[in-house]
């Protein structure tokens, strides 16, 4: 049993490492906020953007436009509906997502970018060798091959 007990704690021990000193926390705030914000943009599709243009265009409301398919092989069945106004909303809401973490990923590329351009003072990490350490080299080169059996 103690054997057991060693091994729950261990697997406690990573399980605790992992979720907090990996990415697992950042994934799951980024996740919360997501979702958030793709809640906030359905309001702004449905409720703010869509209206105007169903006014516009004869009073129509996106959401309850369909096409009624008449079923002639079974008539006492209930027609089949394609909601395509739901789909117009859903296709709106994807350009605004879309559209959205597209500006996000480009301000993160520029703030990288901005970075790696400050870190960078223009000098080469590796310094150039001189003649006599290039010569020095060739030599040393040269010595090893010549003092291995094998050659």
């Amino acid at each position: 049993m103690g054997g057991c007990c060693g091994s729950a704690r261990l697997f406690c021990k990573d399980f605790r490492a992992f979720v907090f000193e990996g990415r697992v926390v950042d994934l799951a705030v980024g996740f919360v906020i997501g979702r958030a914000f793709s809640t906030v943009i359905k309001s702004l599709v449905n409720d703010i953007l869509l209206p105007p243009f169903g006014f516009l265009f004869g009073g129509v409301e996106f959401f309850n436009l369909t096409i009624k398919m008449r079923n002639f092989a079974y008539p006492d069945n209930p027609p089949v509906v394609i909601r395509y106004g739901e789909f117009i909303q859903s296709l709106v809401y994807l350009l605004i997502i879309s559209f959205a973490v597209f500006c996000i990923i480009a301000l993160v590329a520029r703030l990288r970018e901005g970075r790696k351009k400050e870190n960078d003072d223009g000098y080469d990490l590796v310094p150039e060798l001189s003649e006599q350490i290039k010569l020095l080299t060739e030599i040393r080169d040269l010595l090893g091959t010549k003092l291995d059996p094998k050659t």
